[in-house]
């Protein structure tokens, strides 16, 4: 009364047809693919912001509600500490005569916290260094550690002293600007409770503290509050809150964007020393050049045409995909003004002529149809032309897209950076948009100082273009067409059943000598055209006459490349892949199974208008000039086999055209939209577009009776009794095992999955292992039932060196879901009449006598 869920994870492993093909118990559905549902959005904790945050702040702290809402937030000058003069012996390097202060901080991996000195200008300003010299996420030299400045040394190497004197080791930690605020005389919305400065340590009141108040954006904050995994404890922490609509995606949360408005104007003021009490600038006047050095344009070696007399400099441009930046020559005039051309002449964004095109002026491989790999228009990406800007002075610009230029860095640029705006000339910086939008992560976005990460916008993937594919035709489409193709009856009562036709409709002659394969003494052979080169490419071969007569015919692909090749670069039937450096055999592989669809597939030759399978096909290997003009046709549903040759010659062929040309084709737009009630396919990015799935019902029954010998004309049975044992020669189980055999408990050899990945290796279970259903069935030897940890890589040995993961073995057997509780046992499958019976890993053929071993669960 049980169900195989083990069986059905096991096939559903399979991603690929032939993997799938390597169990008996698996089967490849081609029509098949299950949707992805929408993740079920978990709770999460996340960090206040905005009013819910300015509520709760002004009425925790006695805030007068008909007060005038503060209009600015002035940073208070100092943390709120008693200061004393910093020890020696701490792992940072105070200055000589520093003052410090006793802080709380994350000392201990998941930010469990503990005491530490810090200095006392921490949060002072917006202009403190603020550096992070005593957090765990801050200097650790490891992800596996767990304490400040103790190295992670459970593993096999220690990772330096524990100490990272850079202070980088998570992005927030370096370059953010805060300072502490009273959140009562505060207009910014991501005032957050600092853990540094509890109310313990701050005369019973907590400490406040703000980024925005900087111009900066709180990423530890957020970090912190995403790292909180239960309700209870997210609600500990006044600066976050429990939500229970957000994405589940592994993806860092956030995107990349530039920066604008007061946080780009207050960073650039402070790092480009302006005065802060100078009032601010009303305008954005252009400086009238770049401020590089020039010099006349060279004749040659560039891509672009100078004018006569024209004056270039020395520029650093995107020059391989990726923005990979390279030297480059450009126009003096480039920036100097809102009416200059500039053209981006020397960028491989705006300059290449094929999406593959990996370096500036070098066309995308070997294809002559992307010109010399240079776009003289120079408009490859949609900002590059008819954006107007020019070079300014940050700190004589009332602007708020002020950027920092990447063509002139501050080492071509007389160690100060150059900025541009191209709001003083009336336009958006679209490019600037594009290339912070293309930083996937806090890191690679706090790499350009003109972007800044915003970890409470996630921007959701649109859904891909539904694209064209050739498909195998099945059910009313190739019935419709085949019957009004051969002019059957169309008044005619349609056909109930689908007999073979007894042969292939060819001329036969005794098969010659000197051929890949071996006939039998006498045996008649046709004429057939196969497929005799890579990419499906068709020639004349001779094969035996039966194939194809019956259900019960051997249907051998003895002269097809695909079925004989054996290598995968083989180019020709039974010539060897011989361009590589070894040779791959003589050509031909005598199993001919180099494709899983070439064996164990039974099919016969039908009549297409006394047939009612509906997935009857052309052959391919007797067309109509060999078959006195007219198509010969076959199926495999009438002998209970599924056509997967078929699907996989279909998905070949890549363009509509082709795909017409093939009778048992259909040109598909096929979409990956999935609704409650209509369900598409999808184009699969490898294999077919399809899934692997535990056989049952009849698929398996016709499979199983036919492999078996069941006499086909018997009843079919009418219950499922069990064996009684599983078929192994039995012995005394053994000291020395993992498990614990009862006394005088006999035991059997198995092959049980011993490597990660359902690697097989001998084990020794229990005899009475799928004797009956009220059998223990214990998963005793079973990596997968048995591991102590996801990343062990073989049975009874722990992951890696780390001692935390026990001895490898788990007692409890419990390590999946489907290894406890789950009843079954051996059954004859022809004395059975379950629809679930499964061919044994643990007993194959090789362990039972020649024959495999059954079982059922239902």
């Amino acid at each position: 009364g049980g169900v195989n869920s083990w069986k059905t994870d096991q096939c559903a492993s399979f991603h690929t047809e032939a993997g799938c093909a390597s169990d008996d118990a698996c089967m490849w559905d081609a029509t098949i693919l299950l949707p992805t549902p929408p993740p079920t959005p978990p709770p999460q904790c996340v960090f206040k912001t905005g009013a819910d945050l300015m509520k709760d702040l002004r009425e925790a702290w006695g805030c007068d509600p008909n007060a005038a809402l503060p209009t600015s937030c002035p940073c208070l000058g100092h943390n709120g500490q008693t200061t004393f003069p910093c020890p020696a012996g701490l792992e940072w390097s105070p200055t000589p005569g520093e003052l410090c202060v006793n802080a709380t901080v994350d000392r201990h991996a998941g930010w469990v916290t503990g005491p530490a000195v810090m200095s006392a200008s921490y949060g002072a300003s917006c202009y403190s260094e603020n550096v992070e010299t005593s957090s765990l996420v801050c200097t650790r030299t490891h992800p596996d550690q767990t304490q400040f400045g103790v190295p992670a040394g459970t593993c096999s190497e220690i990772h330096g002293d524990g100490y990272n004197e850079a202070m980088n080791s998570s992005s927030w930690c370096v370059g953010q600007m805060f300072c502490f605020v009273d959140p009562c005389n505060c207009n910014e919305v991501d005032i957050a409770v600092s853990n540094y400065f509890p109310a313990a340590r701050n005369n019973g009141a907590p400490a406040y503290y703000s980024f925005a108040a900087c111009g900066d954006t709180n990423l530890w904050k957020h970090d912190q509050c995403v790292g909180v995994v239960d309700q209870q404890s997210c609600g500990d922490d006044a600066a976050c809150m429990w939500m229970t609509s957000t994405t589940t995606s592994t993806t860092e949360l956030g995107i990349c964007k530039f920066k604008s408005g007061s946080s780009l104007m207050r960073a650039l003021r402070h790092h480009w020393g302006c005065d802060a009490n100078a009032a601010l600038p009303q305008s954005c006047p252009c400086l009238g050049h770049n401020n590089q050095s020039s010099f006349p344009c060279p004749a040659e070696d560039l891509k672009w045409s100078p004018a006569s007399g024209e004056q270039c400099v020395n520029a650093t441009v995107d020059r391989k995909k990726g923005w990979v930046t390279g030297d480059a020559i450009m126009s003096a005039s480039y920036g100097a003004s809102c009416s200059s051309s500039n053209h981006e002449t020397s960028s491989l964004v705006c300059t290449g002529t094929h999406p593959d095109q990996a370096e500036f002026g070098v066309r995308a491989g070997s294809c002559s149809e992307y010109g010399d790999g240079y776009n003289e228009a120079m408009n490859s990406s949609n900002w590059c032309v008819g954006q107007k800007f020019c070079f300014v002075d940050p700190c004589n610009c009332n602007e708020e897209d002020i950027a920092i230029s990447n063509y002139f860095p501050a080492a071509k640029n007389k160690g100060a950076p150059a900025y541009y705006s191209f709001a003083t000339c009336g336009g958006v910086n679209a490019w600037k948009t594009d290339q912070c939008a293309s930083f996937g992560s806090s890191t690679s976005c706090a790499s350009d100082d003109a972007c800044i990460w915003d970890p409470d916008v996630v921007v959701p993937t649109p859904p891909p273009a539904p694209a064209p594919q050739c498909v195998f035709k099945n059910g009313d489409d190739l019935m419709k067409g085949l019957r009004s193709t051969w002019g059957c009856d169309a008044n005619a009562p349609l056909p109930t059943s689908c007999p073979c036709l007894g042969h292939s409709n060819q001329t036969t002659f005794l098969c010659p000598a000197g051929l890949k394969w071996s006939p039998a003494a006498n045996e008649k052979c046709v004429n057939a055209t196969v497929d005799r080169k890579k990419g499906w490419v068709t020639g004349d071969a001779i094969m035996s006459a039966s194939y194809g007569a019956s259900c019960s015919s051997p249907n051998h692909e003895t002269s097809s490349l695909v079925c004989t090749g054996t290598h995968p670069d083989q180019a020709d039937f039974g010539v060897s892949a011989g361009s590589c450096h070894q040779l791959y055999g003589d050509g031909y592989n005598e199993a001919m199974n180099s494709s899983s669809w070439c064996v164990g597939q039974t099919f016969c030759f039908v009549d297409p208008c006394n047939c009612n399978e509906s997935d009857i096909a052309v052959s391919n290997y007797f067309p109509a000039s060999k078959n006195g003009g007219a198509s010969a046709y076959y199926s495999f549903a009438t002998c209970g086999g599924v056509n997967l040759w078929k699907t996989d010659h279909c998905a070949a062929l890549a363009s509509e055209q082709s795909c017409g040309k093939d009778a048992a084709c259909t040109w598909s737009i096929t979409s990956t939209t999935t609704t409650t009630t209509t369900t598409t396919t999808t184009t699969a990015t490898s294999g077919y577009p399809g899934v692997c799935k535990f056989k049952k019902g009849s698929d398996l029954i016709i499979t199983l009776r036919k492999a078996w010998g069941c006499d086909e004309m018997a009843d079919l049975p009418t219950s499922c009794p069990c064996l009684g044992h599983n078929g192994q020669s039995t012995f005394k189980c053994p000291a020395g095992l993992h498990w614990k055999p009862d006394e005088g408990e006999q035991c059997v050899h198995a092959t049980t999955d011993r490597l990660a990945g359902w690697a097989t290796g001998d084990a020794i279970i229990s005899a009475s292992y799928g004797a009956n259903c009220n059998s223990p069935n214990h998963e005793t030897s079973s990596l997968v039932c048995t591991s102590t940890h996801p990343d062990q890589a073989e049975f009874g040995v722990p992951a890696g060196s780390c001692s935390e993961y026990g001895d490898g073995y788990n007692e409890a057997m419990n390590s999946s879901s489907w290894c406890v509780g789950q009843k079954f046992c051996f059954v004859d499958p022809c004395n059975c009449n379950e629809a679930d019976i499964a061919v044994s890993n643990y007993f194959p053929a090789a362990k039972n006598n020649g024959a495999p071993a059954y079982y059922s669960f239902a």
